[in-house]
């Protein structure tokens, strides 16, 4: 744990991570803060995308996103409760029952063979989910070659599970199928997507340009938009930014951005930091794509805050939602002796 106060702290990107670093380390350091963009912030709260890859009202729950949910009331961000949206073939299953037979009981049920084995298919994946099973092991095959294997058709892919995981997943049908059905498994778990009672209870976020403009009226941070970092230099005392043609000198630095775009700043990276940042990749709107090599090295992020005067922190330590950039973000708070 770094507990020297009033050192001078650069953060590189506007990120949720880098907008709640910055706010928390002002209160005791010096802070600046880099963005190669004109506007800070911008999109930081992105969660998903829409089947016609339009972003989604935020929403949170204090089930599945408790870090988030501290940070919105310690800061005052105004909230609403919200029913969770689930694709129409859930809200069918689970409308007024608490067993996933409601639509069989419905006036409207049609018996047509299409139908029974339809959900024949959707039963058989609930009961899957709920109790994990052990073999083949998840972590070894994707979520298309798992529902594959099991015998789901394709239709059943597309129609069913891609549009659920649309709803809890930063990521674009492809990425979802992609991904380790180990990984999506835990998704489904974390956000209580086959819970008959007790659901989360979700909450959507009022004005998504609240956050960043609250922590802009209470910190002290010099901001510097349109500023690029060419260049991240570390020597035994401490860090130099390359700016344009300027050279910045600071105690400490915490890179807040994408896992590739951290390395790529780096100008002498070390041999753990070019093991776990070159393996994750990223889509076309820039979310981690959750690959079986970039989670098998998920694990040793946290072991490279505190070296060479480095921090990283950014949704990449999790599942790539806000919460989870909440979380590594207190992680690295915790070295400084520092709290929301």
């Amino acid at each position: 744990m770094t507990l020297v106060l009033d050192s001078k702290i650069a953060i590189i990107g506007s990120s949720l991570s880098g907008l709640l670093a910055a706010y928390a380390l002002s209160k005791t350091h010096t802070v600046s803060l880099f963005e190669s963009k004109a506007t800070l912030g911008q999109n930081c709260l992105r969660q998903s995308l829409s089947e016609s890859d339009q972003v989604r009202p935020f929403i949170l729950s204090r089930d599945t996103d408790p870090h988030l949910s501290y940070v919105f009331s310690q800061l005052g961000i105004a909230t609403a409760p919200i029913r969770q949206v689930f694709p129409s073939w859930m809200q069918t299953l689970f409308t007024g029952c608490d067993l996933p037979l409601g639509h069989f009981s419905a006036p409207t049920c049609t018996f047509s063979k299409a139908s029974f084995d339809r959900y024949k298919d959707i039963l058989r994946f609930v009961f899957h989910m709920k109790r994990r099973p052990k073999k083949p092991p998840l972590s070894e095959r994707s979520v298309a070659e798992y529902l594959q294997t099991h015998g789901y058709s394709d239709m059943f892919i597309q129609d069913c599970v891609v549009p659920l995981g649309l709803c809890i997943l930063a990521a674009t049908p492809a990425e979802i199928l992609e991904m380790p059905m180990a990984h999506f498994h835990d998704a489904l778990q974390t956000h209580g997507m086959f819970r008959m009672r007790s659901r989360p209870a979700c909450r959507k976020l009022m004005n998504e340009a609240a956050l960043c403009t609250t922590i802009r009226a209470r910190w002290r941070v010099t901001c510097h938009v349109n500023t690029p970092i060419r260049r991240i230099h570390r020597d035994l005392i401490g860090v130099s930014l390359e700016a344009g043609t300027e050279k910045k000198r600071f105690d400490k630095v915490i890179i807040a951005t994408s896992a590739d775009t951290a390395l790529a700043l780096l100008e002498t990276p070390s041999d753990a930091e070019k093991e776990t940042l070159s393996v994750w990749q990223y889509g076309t709107q820039r979310y981690p794509i959750l690959t079986a090599a970039a989670l098998a090295h998920q694990p040793a992020l946290s072991n490279l805050n505190g070296q060479q005067h480095s921090f990283f922190c950014g949704s990449y330590f999790g599942l790539g939602r806000p919460e989870d950039a909440v979380r590594a973000t207190l992680a690295v708070l915790h070295h400084f002796g520092t709290r929301m």
